[in-house]
């Protein structure tokens, strides 16, 4: 009777592990030379919101909830946050070929959605294949070189301000989500 349980258990973990690795190989795979980072909200509610995304001190882009960014970026160490009412921040580790999920989780705020973000986990099956779906259906948003220049320049006081706050979060023993190298979904290109 044990020998059954455990063949049905085995059997159900990998059928599960298959179900998804074939459901991330469907996202297009990164460049060999690049990583892509993903951001994306998956609920309902503040569809509407707009959030201003940022790689360390350089703005990357802005989107409603029914669209997502796609970001491509060199590998190594990279710094992410988001402002809106709040701001959340994510600093990563990235490897060339790879693609990693953040989603964007909102809440009520007082004049706007407050903004958490989220880095997936490669064993967060149905929330890939959830973000997966949204990827294949939908296009990202993809700013022109001059709406991320004239961004910038207005921006720089309001990028000051957001790297200043996480430093004081930093020094009041705050701990951020952090996405590591091994956090990738989908294909590996080499």
């Amino acid at each position: 009777m044990k020998s059954i349980g455990f063949a049905f258990m085995f059997f159900i973990l990998t059928a599960s592990m298959s179900v998804a690795q074939s459901v991330a190989s469907q996202i297009p795979p990164a460049p060999a030379d690049k990583a892509v980072v993903y951001f994306m909200r998956m609920g309902k509610f503040g569809q509407g919101a707009k959030f201003e995304h940022y790689d360390n001190n350089r703005f990357i882009g802005k989107f409603t909830g029914l669209k997502y960014l796609r970001y491509e970026c060199e590998p190594g160490e990279h710094f992410f946050w988001v402002r809106s009412e709040n701001c959340d921040y994510v600093p990563a580790n990235l490897e060339a070929g790879r693609n990693y999920l953040i989603q964007e989780v909102l809440a009520a705020g007082v004049w706007k959605a407050r903004v958490k973000l989220y880095p997936i986990d490669p064993n967060e099956f149905k929330r890939i294949a959830r973000m997966e779906k949204k990827i294949l259906r939908k296009k990202s948003i993809q700013p022109t070189t001059a709406q991320l220049e004239k961004h910038m320049q207005r921006k720089q006081k309001v990028i000051a301000k957001g790297l200043a706050k996480y430093e004081i979060q930093l020094a009041k023993g705050k701990e951020f989500r952090h996405l590591e190298a091994t956090q990738y979904v989908g294909n590996v290109h080499r």
